[in-house]
């Protein structure tokens, strides 16, 4: 039984002294942490000044929506889809909602965001507060 010992002692005291075991336990998750870090910093950082069109046929919104740091409401009148599109070609807007006539709150109908770019995790759930 002491010679187990002995022979697992040297092979673990072996392996472990070695710089390749003591980079990939330490420094391998210390990495990954980074990487994961990095993606989840940008995927919500949002520095650009977003611009939403609101076509509100239903007058739900009452033709006022209050502004948040990075999202620009904008309401317009007598458009369509159609146009409302070619405004986001054009880089007019950065995306739309619309609201058809037909819109009722109590009814639980959804209003949807059509943008021609990503817009960031933390933008798009200040959109969603804000129209809500």
């Amino acid at each position: 039984m002491n010679k187990i010992w002995i022979v697992a002692n040297r092979e673990f005291m072996s392996r472990v002294q070695k710089k390749t075991f003591l980079l990939t336990t330490i420094l391998l998750p210390v990495i990954i942490f980074g990487c994961y870090a990095l993606i989840i910093y940008f995927s919500v950082k949002n520095t650009d000044t977003i611009k939403i069109a609101v076509a509100d046929n239903a007058k739900v919104f009452g033709g006022k929506i209050n502004d948040k740091e990075e999202v620009h409401f904008t309401f317009v009148n007598n458009e369509t889809i159609a146009t409302l599109k070619d405004k986001i070609a054009k880089k007019e807007f950065d995306g739309y909602v619309w609201v058809p006539t037909s819109f009722k709150a109590s009814k639980n109908d959804t209003l949807s965001l059509v943008t021609a770019k990503t817009i960031g995790l933390m933008s798009r759930e200040q959109i969603s507060k804000t129209i809500d």
